[in-house]
């Protein structure tokens, strides 16, 4: 009996995990226009879409955006501990950190990096990670020439 309890326990909790879909990474201009071309690149921005879910606790969740670049580095305002999270066990950095009220129904999130005074995108292949506290949310990539 107590292993069937565990293993309803274990599909409760995969079950109440969100999820993201429709997850876009996309480049743009100062004037706000799509772009792929790297050098008129001044905001790189992700959209998604938080999945219903009724098993999931109502409330604010927070949510962390890995950037990362052709080289693999991960865009982030600094390298300290302030701006890391912890996911299975390991410090990750961060681009981006919004905290969402979560209210169990499909939900648009869209987080924003603005390039600072000085920064340029370079050409190749960028990425974007999405996670909560506790969990992976999804990814998406975009090429920028």
């Amino acid at each position: 009996l107590s292993e069937e309890k565990e293993q309803l326990q274990a599909k409760v909790t995969t079950a109440s995990k969100l999820k993201a879909y429709n997850v876009s990474l996309k480049a743009y201009t100062a004037k706000s226009q799509e772009t792929i071309k790297s050098r008129r690149v001044k905001a790189i921005k992700t959209t998604f879409t938080l999945s219903e879910n009724d098993l999931t606790p109502a409330g604010p969740i927070n949510i962390y955006a890995r950037i990362s670049l052709p080289d693999g580095r991960v865009l982030a305002l600094g390298k300290g501990d302030a701006y890391r999270f912890l996911h299975e066990d390991n410090q990750l950095q961060y681009t981006i950190k919004e905290t969402v009220n979560y209210e169990n129904k499909a939900k648009s999130v869209s987080l924003s990096w603005e390039l600072r005074d000085g920064d340029a995108a370079v050409a190749g292949e960028y990425h974007v990670q999405l996670f909560t506290d506790d969990t992976f949310l999804g990814e998406a990539s975009m090429k920028l020439n």
